[in-house]
């Protein structure tokens, strides 16, 4: 089935088919540049033989930029092992709301992203912001009053907001088609996928052993912060519907004691202190190197030519909703937008898609 959504139509390519071209491209092709280079974990996995097998015998499949995705059933569409995966993003404000951060993040995460599975929108736009853009993988779920805290109790409104990371695991249980859950990537909504979501997976899996989950430790998963003032990154992490509730209980203690601070990486950097002084604590940070194969944070006209350039785009794209997103020279912003959404020329006319809002403060200004 397909639908059709602001002049857009979804619908999905096999995930599997498009992991493997993904990985066997970048193993096959000769312009592949040094500072994309494929991840041990993938390339390990199969030999350039066996690749090259495979994608002869692959025969015909949809063109991947004619569509955005299918609606799917997570019962009888998504394989076991993808059941366990779900995306969550988090938008609020009413100048989010009347952005289209949100539907360009799902429409990269089903097209170049490969992702056929849940994802999970928390907002507090009114239902009918949504209603009817999205399949039915898409959950869009609303806040608790009890989980805000009274206006004026941070110095910066945006903390409010950036709290309600702490509670995801809350809302992911919310919804009982998502009982199979296990594993949830925290994504900002001015992130845009660049390569299957899947492959991430597996390599962040691989690479940090994410499926050796102590039961006396609690764990959280980000990248390493280019800024030196803090140490992770904010835009991006990962965590355990089972074993990160402690984790995401300590840093919103430690949000909610910093009231006069913009930045949620502050109260992480906190947890690292505490952690030198008691080595027994129960809550691990774990940093992930910024490996630019995963994730960039292009911030110059520069380095947006150099992944229009690159035989690869990254697994995930951080265009910020800043200062940094609306100083890149406008007609390259919009047509580097345009290809990472792999929007079509008819679908360029009408886009609002390749406009970049400036609102609020990221995690990360």
């Amino acid at each position: 089935s397909t639908m059709s959504t602001h002049g857009f139509k979804i619908s999905a390519i096999p995930l599997a088919l498009l992991c493997l071209l993904s990985m066997a491209w970048i193993l096959l092709s000769d312009d592949a540049s040094d500072n994309l280079r494929m991840p041990k974990e993938i390339e390990g996995s199969a030999s350039v033989e066996e690749q090259r097998h495979l994608l002869a015998n692959l025969g015909e499949f949809s063109d991947p930029k004619s569509v955005v995705a299918r609606s799917t059933n997570l019962e009888t569409d998504i394989v076991p092992e993808m059941q366990q995966y779900a995306i969550f993003l988090i938008s609020f404000g009413e100048e989010a709301a009347e952005s289209t951060y949100v539907e360009r993040c799902v429409l990269s995460a089903r097209r170049r992203g490969a992702w056929q599975g849940a994802i999970v929108v928390l907002t507090d736009a009114p239902k009918e912001r949504y209603e009817g853009f999205f399949d039915e993988n898409v959950f869009i779920v609303h806040p608790k009053e009890e989980h805000f805290l009274p206006v004026g109790y941070f110095d910066y409104g945006e903390m409010n907001y950036k709290r309600f990371k702490t509670y995801i695991i809350d809302y992911v249980k919310a919804v009982p088609e998502l009982d199979k859950v296990e594993w949830i990537y925290y994504i900002d909504i001015d992130v845009l996928f660049g390569a299957p979501f899947i492959e991430l997976a597996y390599v962040l899996e691989s690479r940090y052993n994410l499926n050796d989950i102590p039961e006396h430790l609690s764990k959280l998963y980000f990248f390493e912060n280019a800024w030196d003032k803090f140490i992770l990154q904010g835009g991006f992490f990962v965590l355990h519907r089972r074993n990160s509730k402690f984790c995401l209980d300590a840093w919103r203690q430690e949000i909610d004691n910093l009231p006069h601070w913009k930045f949620d990486q502050m109260a992480l950097n906190q947890i690292f202190e505490n952690h030198k002084e008691n080595k027994e604590m129960r809550c691990h940070l774990i940093t992930m190197e910024r490996d630019n194969y995963m994730i960039e944070y292009p911030t110059s006209d520069e380095e947006v030519q150099a992944l229009m350039d690159a035989p690869r785009l990254p697994n995930l794209i951080h265009i910020r909703n800043t200062y940094t997103a609306v100083h890149y020279t406008e007609g390259l912003r919009e047509d580097f937008i345009a290809k990472v959404l792999e929007l079509t020329e008819e679908e360029k006319k009408d886009s609002e898609f390749t406009k970049t809002t400036h609102f609020g403060a990221s995690a990360d200004e």
